[in-house]
């Protein structure tokens, strides 16, 4: 059967995992990324206003509340796929961006959790997402290999 591929090309079953070094530029882009969204989450639950949640119905806490954890998940699955994200190459731009992009919607399920700034939290999780979309949408089709790999049989 070594006669069928040529020994660049033969299938393997999993490619190994890039080794992280300290001195690595994606290993930085990865600590910068989870410091980012610690402090934005910290910073907007400490520019909450806690006594503005006695003033409004428990349904509508209920309501919003469920809302914010729907949205941490969102923006946790964002950290998770920046964290893969940065295990490749990218440019200082697209790193930027993407740390910006995912840091908004943690500071904004934090603040909606809180019952405060709900317009302008709705805005920065909106804006967050949409800027994660639209550099998602031009690294293109190569990027988004590193996300949906299929699996060789």
């Amino acid at each position: 059967m070594s006669g069928v591929f040529p020994s660049s090309t033969v299938p393997t079953a999993r490619r190994p995992a890039i080794p992280l070094r300290s001195g690595s530029r994606s290993l930085s882009w990865r600590i910068v990324s989870l410091t980012t969204c610690l402090v934005a989450g910290l910073a907007a639950a400490a520019l909450a206003d806690p006594p503005a949640v006695a003033g409004v119905e428990p349904e509508l806490v209920l309501l919003l509340r469920g809302m914010a954890v729907l949205e941490a998940g969102l923006a946790l699955t964002a950290v998770a796929l920046a964290y893969r994200r940065f295990g490749r190459p990218v440019s200082t731009r697209a790193g930027e961006g993407v740390v910006v992009g995912v840091s908004s919607p943690v500071a904004a399920s934090a603040l909606i959790w809180f019952l405060s700034f709900i317009a302008a939290a709705a805005i920065a999780f909106h804006v967050g997402a949409l800027r994660l979309l639209v550099l998602a949408w031009r690294e293109g089709r190569p990027a988004m290999r590193l996300f949906f790999r299929r699996s060789r049989a």
